[in-house]
């Protein structure tokens, strides 16, 4: 079987700055209004392409993780194809350095590497912006803000409408990640979430500009709505503080905003992933 193409991604992680989630919806998802911001902690993912009269989907890198259904990555290169009649065999691997069920997104961001990676592999065969998000969406919600290449984003909807946010910080500041040992199923993280009452979003412009204003407002302002249902070990560890500090997504990873001389607040001896990192 003859090689014709490879290529190397890297898939980035995400931190939810603000994340505020609505009821449920009929369709059972929920509305989001969050502000994602990607970060500098990457799965490595290698791709190769093999000539073949039948359509092929190969991953390697995943054997130790037990998962409920089918991965993101064979599902993007799956809908990619079916939607550009490709069929040859593609070999995907993954080296996984974003832990899972953390609230880092490196799953949806797996998918949505795959997809874009796949728009470079066969040029030729490129479909529109408008149409890889439609399959990113098919794939989970946080898929379409990887599809994006702006550092922040605004995102609403089940996490299929994504507005970049053109900023740059004064300050390079650092971002330190600790997960605790035990993850967070998001499916049982939602239906925590829906057992309790929350209030309104906040105006989309009012949150804007929260956010343009830098890290000591996001600190007055922002929240993350699962952690009034999910117990952090990590978190129940702070009492006071001094920087910008919450959980991304369902969980269970807490992340805090450090600039160049903030010593972290975090207490990550016994933890299971601890991690400096930065804006991407």
């Amino acid at each position: 079987m003859v090689k014709v193409n490879s290529i190397d991604v890297l898939a980035p992680a995400k931190t939810n700055l603000h994340l505020a989630v609505g009821p449920k919806r009929d369709d059972n998802f929920h509305d989001l209004q969050s502000i994602f911001a990607r970060i500098s902690l990457f799965d490595e993912i290698h791709i190769d392409i093999y000539e073949s009269d039948k359509r092929e989907i190969i991953l390697k890198g995943l054997e130790s993780i037990k998962l409920s259904s089918e991965d993101t990555m064979t599902k993007a290169a799956r809908l990619w194809s079916d939607k550009t009649n490709t069929y040859d065999k593609i070999v995907i691997s993954i080296k996984k350095n974003i832990p899972s069920e953390a609230g880092l997104g490196g799953g949806s961001s797996d998918g949505a590497s795959v997809l874009l990676a796949l728009q470079k592999l066969y040029p030729q065969k490129a479909i529109s912006f408008k149409e890889l998000e439609a399959i990113g969406s098919q794939i989970g919600s946080d898929v379409p803000f990887f599809l994006h290449e702006s550092t922040f984003a605004f995102v609403k909807g089940r996490g299929e409408f994504v507005s970049p946010i053109d900023m740059d910080l004064d300050v390079n500041y650092r971002i330190h990640l600790v997960k605790p040992v035990k993850g967070v199923s998001t499916k049982s993280a939602f239906s925590l979430l829906d057992k309790i009452e929350r209030p309104s979003f906040i105006n989309e412009s009012e949150l804007l500009a929260i956010f343009k204003k830098g890290v000591s407002a996001w600190k007055r302002h922002f929240f993350n709505d699962f952690e009034k249902v999910i117990k952090n070990d990590v978190l129940g560890r702070i009492k006071n503080a001094s920087n910008f500090l919450l959980m991304s997504g369902s969980g269970s990873t807490c992340f805090e905003i450090l600039d160049v001389f903030d010593k972290p607040s975090l207490i990550s001896s016994s933890d299971e992933f601890d991690y400096i990192t930065t804006f991407y």
